[in-house]
């Protein structure tokens, strides 16, 4: 498997708060780097660099595996996830090549994100208003996308030129048939075409629950106690 070189975040803190401001560029960003990193720590798993130059880029790999990885997704005060569907199939691909196996960790937290003056606040916000951990097998992301319908998620990043007046009816909201398939960049630009998920569907496969009450320290930012729910009790198996 040709995969990206792992990602090093065992770093000392800075002893001041990073001030680095928040953006509407910077904030989703951030938010997902620093529940790849909750995942790591609470795992041990090895995380990946994000790099174009390979055929898949999974955020996380499982130590004690080499065929199982963990892809983190935040889910903020929407109470939705966002998959890409190019990145989904590429994903299902890839996995039944190599015999791996994904797990979906989908960290629901309540912060404003925007309202968040810089990054040091944005982390401790976020340490401290995580609702629950969903870990969602592969199988069971399948079921729940089977009856989803395929929606523009991201209509800022939909290109124009040449091809924009081809794409009449891909407008925001707009609904597409179940598992329609958009190359990417040709005339319906599928990048931001996918599914959004409500967590309460994802509750749904997630049955099992328990608490990881051990203090975590996500760049150095303390998370008190964590709520984890999955399937098959995978969460017993993964957690440190």
């Amino acid at each position: 498997m040709h995969l990206p070189r792992p990602k090093n975040t065992d770093f000392q803190d800075t002893l001041f708060p990073l001030e680095t401001p928040i953006t509407f560029a910077s904030a989703r960003n951030w938010t997902g780097d620093f529940f790849e990193e909750a995942t790591r720590v609470a795992t041990g798993a090895i995380r990946y660099r994000t790099d174009c130059r390979v055929a898949v880029c999974p955020d996380l790999r499982w130590k004690a595996s080499k065929n199982i990885f963990f892809e983190s997704k935040a889910v903020g005060r929407t109470g939705h996830a966002i998959i890409y569907q190019n990145r989904w199939l590429k994903d299902l691909a890839w996995l039944k090549k190599t015999r791996s196996s994904m797990y979906y960790w989908f960290w629901s937290h309540k912060t404003s994100v925007m309202l968040c003056p810089n990054l040091y606040a944005l982390r401790d916000s976020l340490a401290q208003t995580i609702i629950v951990v969903y870990i969602c097998s592969i199988s069971s992301m399948q079921s729940i996308l089977a009856d989803r319908p395929l929606r523009v998620l991201n209509t800022a990043t939909i290109r124009s030129g040449e091809n924009s007046g081809k794409r009449s009816g891909y407008g925001k909201g707009n609904e597409l048939p179940a598992w329609t398939k958009l190359p990417y960049g040709f005339q319906s630009s599928s990048y931001g075409i996918g599914w959004s998920i409500p967590l309460t569907l994802v509750s749904k496969a997630c049955v099992r629950t328990q608490y990881l009450c051990l203090p975590m320290s996500v760049y150095g930012h303390v998370i008190p106690q964590i709520k984890v729910s999955s399937g098959n009790g995978e969460a017993l198996k993964f957690l440190l």
